[in-house]
């Protein structure tokens, strides 16, 4: 389970958060792209922007067009990963280093749900979404099992 604050900075076109070790993690803002299209991968925060509502995907969102690795993982580890890619590729390291750590990334945790939820100002613009990855529900003696966002959980979160 992971929860996650994505500033929406619409003045340089990005949503952005402080990812792992302090770093930027930030993707462009994709409001006008049709986050329904083949392989578009936006991410449901993009999502949540582009269609100015909480957006909510009870089960198998990893396997959604609009699931983005980097913004929608659960696991945070994997995150860790794919920023330390990203700042290697972007600083023209050595392209077989990044290459090597591509093909072994796997996350430990599967996203199978998502609920995202605009935040917004005193004006009613959006300027932040709040995700929160993989609800958790008790089943019985000290196990746990993976449970979608219900309507009730995205009436706490709105």
């Amino acid at each position: 389970s992971r929860a996650v604050l994505y500033m929406v900075d619409r003045a340089n076109r990005t949503i952005w958060t402080i990812g792992p070790e302090e770093s930027l993690v930030s993707i462009d803002l994709k409001e006008d792209d049709d986050p329904n299209a083949e392989g578009s991968r936006v991410g449901f925060a993009n999502l949540a922007v582009h269609r100015d509502e909480p957006v909510s995907i009870k089960d198998f969102a990893n396997g959604q067009t609009a699931f983005n690795d980097l913004l929608d993982s659960a696991d945070i580890k994997h995150v860790e990963k794919l920023v330390k890619i990203q700042s290697l590729t972007s600083q023209a390291q050595d392209p077989a280093q990044v290459l090597k750590m591509k093909a072994e990334l796997e996350p430990e945790e599967r996203t199978e749900s998502i609920a995202a939820i605009p935040v917004r100002d005193s004006r009613n613009h959006t300027i932040a979404v709040l995700q929160v990855m993989n609800k958790w529900k008790a089943a019985g003696s000290r196990k746990l099992k993976k449970e979608g966002f219900d309507a009730d959980d995205m009436e706490k979160l709105n």
